[in-house]
């Protein structure tokens, strides 16, 4: 089993960080104590937003233990400016966070959710971006939004583009717990 050409890492990959052999048809992310915010190569695995007008969806079994820890799909353009759309934890109770970086601005919307696995899914136009979540995967709640145009290359500084990514962070430590990505559905709708 690999990936196909159209994956890719973020820098070089940590050894160890990721596995298609670990469980059987799934993407494991061994969280490291890298965020999506430095430098330094997180467990992430991504592929270009090719549409403006696309769907995105994933299948994550992650239940964080330890605050802090993180997995679920960003749109990436690079370490200043990037959506996150996660699981984690925050004050001993687990949560959906959507927390939008652009320059030195970081905002965070959390919102509680104790399910595993979860169905996270992004739905994107030429004015939106739309984070939605479920619990069996046939209901989705809409979680918040975001604009496209501050991951633009013009306001980034970034000539490569968008990217959806499925990642998985300790944010400064390891993870405890890995998340296992079931699958990733692209849905382009032009």
């Amino acid at each position: 089993i690999a990936l196909d050409y159209k994956w890719n890492f973020l820098r070089n990959p940590i050894e160890g960080s990721w596995s298609l052999s670990e469980i059987k048809g799934s993407l494991v992310l061994h969280g490291n104590k890298n965020s999506l915010d430095n430098i330094e190569a997180p467990a992430w695995v991504g592929r270009r937003q090719e549409h403006i007008n696309c769907e995105i969806e994933t299948k994550v079994g992650f239940m964080p233990v330890a605050e802090n820890e993180e997995a679920g799909i960003t749109v990436y353009q690079n370490l200043q400016h990037h959506y996150d759309f996660a699981i984690t934890r925050r004050n001993g109770a687990n949560c959906l966070i959507i927390r939008k970086t652009v320059g030195d601005m970081v905002t965070e919307k959390t919102v509680p959710f104790n399910s595993n696995p979860a169905y996270l899914k992004i739905r994107s136009n030429k004015d939106w971006y739309f984070f939605s979540s479920s619990s069996d995967g046939k209901t989705y709640q809409d979680i918040g939004s975001a604009i496209p145009q501050y991951l633009g290359t013009e306001l980034a500084s970034s000539f490569t583009g968008v990217y959806f990514a499925m990642y998985a962070s300790g944010n400064g430590k390891e993870c405890i717990k890995s998340a296992a990505f079931d699958y990733f559905v692209y849905k382009p709708e032009e």
